[in-house]
């Protein structure tokens, strides 16, 4: 299991601020700034393979319409040859970072993708270098079931894009995670009363890493990764 003995500071989709996010480009870029390791989102495309990309649709990061889960994973690329597979990042960077891999699931699908990370997990011997987390409780649930050792973490904040029956945590009822996983401006308000380890998101000052370290998260994942480690 991962040393939670210091703090861990992982670059948010690598390392947006300088490099496309969720690329190759991205997490080399963050490791190279020494994070400890990366956060990524994985999705199931048409043919069954694991694509790291951020949305549910190419069109933000592309200009393209079209839906991840709606297309092969060649189709894919013919859209954006930049969106890695899996287990190209795991090939690339092996034992020698941390992941935080976030299961993008929609809600009420209960497709295998949790299995398929694990297995992918299992290929590599990476047990002890990954977390799994997801703002949807169900698939982090079922991951849970298949392996009670890898750490996982409910994802959650008070914005539009959550369901509101899920801006506090309450998906912790349905996965039963190791960790919490808010981002920031909830943290401020819960970091202080939460009675599980916390790993808080879109940490990009110093001032607020400080903050969330003095007061006991023990992962920080930031788009800044460069200029907060440089700042240690």
């Amino acid at each position: 299991m991962i040393n939670f003995t210091k703090p861990i500071i992982l670059g948010h989709r690598g390392l947006p601020s300088k490099e496309r996010e969720n690329t190759l480009s991205s997490f080399k870029r963050a490791i190279s700034s020494k994070a400890d390791g990366i956060e990524l989102d994985v999705h199931l495309t048409k043919d069954k393979k694991l694509a790291v990309i951020h949305d549910h649709n190419t069109k933000r990061t592309t200009g393209i319409d079209a839906v991840v889960e709606e297309l092969t994973l060649k189709e894919l690329k013919q859209i954006d040859s930049e969106i890695p597979t899996l287990r190209e990042v795991f090939e690339t960077f092996g034992s020698s970072i941390i992941y935080d891999i976030e299961i993008k699931e929609k809600p009420f699908v209960f497709s295998n993708l949790p299995k398929l990370i694990l297995d992918e997990i299992y290929s590599f011997h990476l047990e002890e270098k990954v977390m799994v987390s997801s703002f949807n409780p169900f698939p982090v649930r079922d991951f849970k079931r298949l392996c009670k050792t890898i750490p996982t973490a409910i994802i959650y904040d008070c914005v539009k894009s959550v369901p509101k029956i899920l801006q506090h945590g309450q998906g912790k009822y349905i996965a039963h995670p190791d960790f919490f996983k808010p981002g920031i401006n909830i943290a401020r308000k819960q970091i202080t009363k939460l009675n599980k380890p916390c790993s808080v998101w879109c940490i990009d000052s110093k001032a607020d890493y400080d903050y969330f370290i003095r007061n006991g998260a023990k992962i920080i994942i930031t788009n800044r990764c460069d200029e907060i480690i440089n700042t240690l």
